[in-house]
């Protein structure tokens, strides 16, 4: 589940779908606690695209630790490094992540 991966990572569950789906190339729409992509993928596919996730928005480039926090648009890792996200915080990104709240919701296919 979504939420899961996104709480492991400490990222907003909307971020880690949206670079799925990018790193993907396809569409998705969240449902609850589940992300939804518009096509079928192997668990590896799915696994890469996570690494890969890790590897670009969690990870610290200093220290390669992955306890880092995002506050707002900065990333923060204990080791004292900080630097800036390339997901950005997008009043529209905070809205979407906000409407997130709740198992029944669903956020409409983006691309």
């Amino acid at each position: 589940m979504i939420d899961r991966i996104a709480a492991a990572l400490h990222r907003p569950p909307c971020d880690v779908a949206e670079f799925i789906a990018a790193y993907l190339r396809t569409t998705y729409k969240i449902v609850g606690r589940r992300i939804i992509l518009a096509d079928m993928y192997s668990e590896a596919a799915l696994n890469s695209a996570i690494e890969v996730y890790i590897a670009e928005r969690v990870a610290c480039p200093k220290c390669g630790s992955c306890d880092t926090r995002l506050h707002d648009d900065v990333v923060i890792c204990p080791c004292g490094r900080k630097w800036r996200s390339s997901t950005g915080t997008s009043v529209t990104r905070r809205h979407v992540c906000d409407e997130m709240i709740g198992d029944d919701q669903s956020i409409p296919m983006t691309t």
